[in-house]
């Protein structure tokens, strides 16, 4: 009986090692993310206005809603592959419940499978390759939440810069949890409970920058469509150089990219499927895996994740009020000369074009 009770002691202590998914905290995550805490910013305000330190509206901000699946549709990951060794990036594209989960991982996607696509041309890969993945069975990451992260400790918003914040499963921690803090709530261990004050962390991603930092969430963190920063760059900064502006205008164009690209993906899943056993459904659901919408040549000399077709979404939101995913399946779009009306209505805007730039220069001068 001793001898019993000193196994079950040990296994305790082993499972108190065992860390916990940070998607298991994914609404806590988020909003620490976004909600607008952080002491840095808070004598900073555009136009001599006083900031209130209060959270911002953007079209991610909802406290009181728990994030459900749909909400990683379009992220990103990157994934460890033991076999070769290295992380592999991809795309979430779809997801469903799972008919077999373990609820061990007791996380807030747990019992959903999601659909990856891992493009062609990245890691290695010729092809492109779709895998269906329950998350917590992978050691891997997913990108969250785009934020304004604080990468330089300086007054004002001259120290942030666009990134997003990734949350790791437990297989993907276990391997650095000796690194991280429990005090500091930079990791819980599996059985912990976790409460609503407790402070958050997560690794950020900057955008532009080969870097990634570990990050408190509440005090170096904002929403990236927040109020405040959407205005910041229009008042002057005595810090902020002309190359600093440059690269920031860059960093947040890859941002916005990120964005729109989830963005597509989401609109293309809210296309309605009115035929269930489409010749096609099971492909439906990617619209990379449709043919293109235009058959032509591919020239060899271009990378194969670029992409030389037309964005069917787009399409179809000009066509039709209501547009289906058989719409966009049957999409086919042929190269035909332009019309006289079509000319005259090019040549106008170009000229009005370049009558706005020669008014924009004038005013420089």
């Amino acid at each position: 009986d001793e001898h019993l009770a000193q196994e079950e002691d040990q296994e305790v202590e082993n499972s108190c090692h065992i860390p916990q998914s940070e998607l298991s905290r994914l609404s806590k995550l988020h909003y620490d993310a976004i909600i607008w805490s952080t002491p840095h910013l808070a004598k900073s305000s555009p136009k001599g206005k006083r900031s209130t330190g209060k959270s911002q509206p953007s079209p991610n901000m909802s406290p009181l809603k728990k994030l459900g699946p749909e909400f990683l549709l379009g992220k990103c990951i990157r994934l460890y592959c033991p076999v070769g060794n290295q992380y592999h990036s991809g795309r979430i594209v779809d997801w469903r419940r799972a008919n077999f989960c373990n609820e061990f991982w007791e996380s807030e996607v747990d019992d959903v499978e999601y659909l990856v696509r891992f493009p062609a041309g990245k890691d290695y890969r010729k092809t492109v390759y779709r895998q269906w993945l329950i998350l917590e069975e992978h050691s891997l990451a997913v990108g969250s939440t785009l934020i304004w992260g604080m990468n330089f400790l300086r007054k004002g918003v001259s120290g942030w810069i666009p990134g997003q914040t990734w949350l790791r499963t437990s297989l993907e921690m276990f391997h650095v949890q000796k690194y991280l803090s429990q005090k500091q709530n930079q990791i819980y261990n599996f059985d912990d409970k976790v409460g609503s004050e407790d402070r958050s962390w997560a690794i950020v991603s900057f955008w532009g920058e080969d870097k990634h930092q570990l990050t408190c969430l509440r005090d170096q963190s904002v929403d990236y469509f927040s109020a405040f920063f959407a205005h910041a760059w229009n008042w002057p900064q005595p810090t902020t150089g002309a190359e600093l502006d440059g690269r920031l205008n860059v960093y947040m164009g890859l941002a916005q990219i990120e964005w729109e690209e989830q963005e597509r993906i989401r609109g293309w899943k809210r296309l309605p499927l009115n035929n269930p056993i489409h010749r096609a459904a099971i492909r439906l659901h990617d619209e990379t895996s449709l043919e293109p919408c235009m058959q032509r040549k591919r020239d060899p000399s271009l990378c194969p994740s670029i992409n030389i077709d037309f964005d069917r979404l787009y399409l179809l939101n000009k066509i039709s009020s209501k547009p289906s995913l058989e719409m966009g399946f049957s999409l086919v779009c042929e190269l035909a000369p332009p019309s006289p009306t079509t000319i005259k209505e090019l040549q106008e805007q170009q000229n009005k074009i370049t009558k706005d730039l020669e008014g924009k220069q004038n005013e420089m001068k």
